[in-house]
């Protein structure tokens, strides 16, 4: 249906039978770029995934008949539904979608709402609990020594969590957590090693607006948080934050001026002699 490379791309995202959310923008993106659809594209993948689900689904266990005297209640609807999982409709078109869903994959109606538990309030609960974790741990002075204490260790923790951190698909939730991540990445303060958490924020806000940029575009609701993206490329570091991103090259920046302030002085010193 499309040529080798997509189809290649296709074939070894689904290996798996499952589709990430990174897997699924990188494959529209590469769709786009080769003049695709973004919305007919999306909705071939999803039939393909969801083909690809059947073959590999055990089956069924066998129908228990009712006992004597009840009706099944087996319905169609409930078959479908447990084929599916939660299956809801659109209120666009009346077509069924699976719960969760972003858009409809017949009318591409963008759904909100879905989730009760926005997807910054799991993530902080996620990082609470890490830090209790980390706050039950006793230092190990081995670590401490090889220059890993356990506040090193407790960031990188911080920063793999929110980087492995899925992008949640829907509309209101993606926009909540677009808005958070960067507020999280402009307040986030440190230098060295505690700069791993502030750059993590920043990836994850980037990945945010890649999404939306890819799912919704044109869409209005996004209008301040892409605005706000666009005007955040002119935030400047911190002369701390620089140092602390190239030790090397502003090290050597130092060394070089400790150097020519040190010739500039002796120059000065021996020739007032």
């Amino acid at each position: 249906m499309y040529n080798e490379k997509i189809e290649s791309l296709i074939a070894a995202a689904l290996a798996d039978g499952i589709l990430t959310d990174k897997e699924r923008q990188i494959l529209i993106r590469r769709a786009v770029a080769e003049g695709i659809d973004a919305d007919e594209f999306e909705m071939v993948l999803n039939a393909r995934l969801i083909e690809l689900q059947k073959r590999l689904a055990p089956p069924p266990p066998p129908a228990i008949p009712p006992m004597h005297g009840m009706a099944s209640v087996n319905t169609p609807e409930k078959r479908r539904s447990q084929k599916f999982g939660e299956v809801r409709k659109c209120p666009s078109c009346g077509a069924n979608v699976e719960a969760g869903t972003a858009r409809c994959n017949t009318c591409g109606y963008a759904f909100t709402n879905i989730a009760a538990n926005s997807s910054s309030e799991k993530l902080a609960q996620q990082l609470l609990k890490l830090e209790q974790e980390f706050n039950n741990t006793k230092e190990n002075i081995a670590d401490t020594l090889r220059g890993r204490p356990m506040e090193v260790k407790k960031t990188m923790a911080r920063a793999s969590l929110i980087s492995n951190f899925p992008v949640p698909p829907t509309k209101d939730d993606l926009l909540e957590f677009a808005v958070s991540m960067r507020s999280k990445w402009l307040n986030t303060q440190g230098e060295g090693y505690l700069m791993q958490e502030k750059d993590a924020y920043k990836a994850k806000y980037d990945e945010c607006i890649e999404k939306i940029k890819i799912y919704f575009p044109g869409d209005k609701t996004f209008a301040n948080i892409l605005a706000s993206y666009e005007a955040d490329k002119n935030v400047k570091l911190s002369i701390t934050e620089k140092i602390s991103r190239n030790p090397v090259k502003y090290g050597c920046y130092i060394l070089i001026g400790v150097t020519i302030a040190t010739i500039l002085f002796f120059s000065w010193l021996i020739s007032s002699l």
